[in-house]
């Protein structure tokens, strides 16, 4: 698949803004965005050239903390790539760079992986959020135990950035969000 060429599809990129809703922010400042940041303390790094590859750890709220060893975190930019997934996408969809557009092919290339893909571009946008919770901790259902946008949140941030949502009439029965 040309993952380049569906970055001009409206719900391709309404659905990217949905992710960084909960991931990092809506300005372009999220693609430099470190774990951790917040829309008030953002925490940047410098370069595009690769993924950054910051170690965060993080113990205050217990997250990291896996069978008594302190663990940590890689994400980073606006949809909060970890760097052993960058590393894998590198690999196998040829990346090169960690610039903003690269990052958004990343994307949906994770979305693709989570074979999501179909309902995005159809508008089945509770279904691809369904499938994706495993990807990105932030979305509807995600059982990451971290904060979660709210369902009507997600879907009025996909509708405010353009994207169509497919009528009951036309989308097969999609999987409850609770």
């Amino acid at each position: 698949i040309a993952l380049i060429g569906l970055l001009d599809n409206a719900n391709v990129q309404a659905f990217l803004r949905v992710i960084r809703e909960g991931e990092s922010s809506q300005d372009d400042s999220a693609y430099r965005w470190l774990f951790g940041s917040t829309r008030k303390a953002p925490k940047l790094f410098d370069s595009f050239v690769d993924h950054p590859r910051v170690r965060t750890y993080e113990a205050y709220d217990g997250q990291f903390i896996k069978n008594g060893k302190l663990d940590y975190t890689t994400a980073a930019g606006a949809y909060q790539i970890t760097e052993t997934t960058w590393n894998g996408l590198v690999k196998s969809r040829s990346l090169d760079g960690f610039e903003p557009k690269t990052q958004d092919i990343a994307a949906v290339a994770l979305i693709d992986g989570r074979g999501a893909l179909d309902d995005v571009l159809a508008g089945n946008i509770e279904r691809a959020m369904f499938k994706c919770r495993q990807e990105w901790a932030s979305l509807p259902a995600s059982t990451y135990g971290q904060p979660t946008q709210p369902l009507a949140r997600a879907l009025a941030v996909y509708q405010q950035h353009g994207g169509v949502l497919a009528t009951a009439d036309l989308a097969p029965a999609q999987p409850a969000i609770t």
